[in-house]
């Protein structure tokens, strides 16, 4: 559920499962690199499961996940796709209740000669009201 605060909150029954649609810019052919990392609006993830990214165009990300100092819990998890599409459908599940994602962030890098370096696609998190707000209706909630 989308929360009156923007924050992605699941209380009842789990998994819920979301698609988030990002769009990217490159051309033919080359290298398409997506990150996305987060944090939880209030302690630690119940488990290391507790959330779960799925394939995109048939890549499987690289994915990790820890407590920070605050006392929360912040994910991040990496694809690598080769070639280029203008926009990409990213599945992600809350698979544990009682879990709250506060922030969220997305970015793409396409390149025609290598995947994008860990430092070079790593933004700073923005709230996801934001990101909701400049991607109007591209999450998408459904039960399973």
């Amino acid at each position: 559920m989308l929360t009156s605060t923007n924050n992605i909150y699941n209380l009842t029954v789990a998994p819920v499962h979301f698609d988030l649609t990002t769009s990217s810019t490159g051309g033919p052919g080359g290298f398409t690199t997506i990150i996305i990392q987060g944090r939880t609006a209030f302690g630690p993830f119940p488990s290391n499961s507790a959330i779960s990214f799925g394939t995109v165009e048939g890549i499987n990300p690289s994915f990790a996940i820890g407590n920070n100092a605050a006392g929360g819990a912040q994910f991040w998890a990496k694809y690598e796709i080769p070639g280029y599409s203008s926009s990409y459908t990213i599945p992600f599940e809350l698979t544990q209740t009682s879990v709250s994602i506060t922030q969220m962030t997305v970015d793409t890098q396409w390149s025609a000669s290598e995947y994008a370096p860990d430092t070079a696609v790593v933004p700073e998190p923005v709230s996801l009201g934001t990101l909701l707000a400049s991607t109007a209706l591209v999450l998408r909630r459904r039960r399973i």
